[in-house]
């Protein structure tokens, strides 16, 4: 396990390894920290990650899902095209992120 604040001999880079990449994908995230922390998600989620991308949507009553996320990449696919094909318009809409992410992103 590598840590940015590691200063063990025993880390990857100490022995001669790369360190290693960490990308982080959250699709649709849920950003409220408990009741005393709305917009936690907003400000960390991604902040550690080499790379983060969020994939989100915009037209669904889940609290807190609809903000980006300051340290990501934002993918807003509430309209994406891919949506009113192939059934694609039944899914919920807090769930299409993910249908989104599974189907279509290459």
């Amino acid at each position: 396990l590598w840590s940015s604040t590691s200063t063990s001999s025993t880390s990857s880079e100490s022995k001669g390894y790369p360190r290693p990449t960490l990308q982080l994908t959250l699709l649709d995230p849920f950003t409220q920290r408990g009741v005393f922390g709305p917009g936690y998600g907003s400000r960390n989620f991604g902040k550690s990650a080499d790379y983060a991308q969020q994939f989100m949507n915009t037209d669904d009553p889940v609290p807190s899902t609809n903000e980006p996320c300051g340290g990501c990449a934002v993918w807003d696919v509430t309209g994406a095209r891919e949506r009113g094909e192939g059934g694609n318009g039944d899914i919920f809409g807090h769930d299409w992120p993910l249908v989104y992410f599974s189907r279509y992103w290459k």
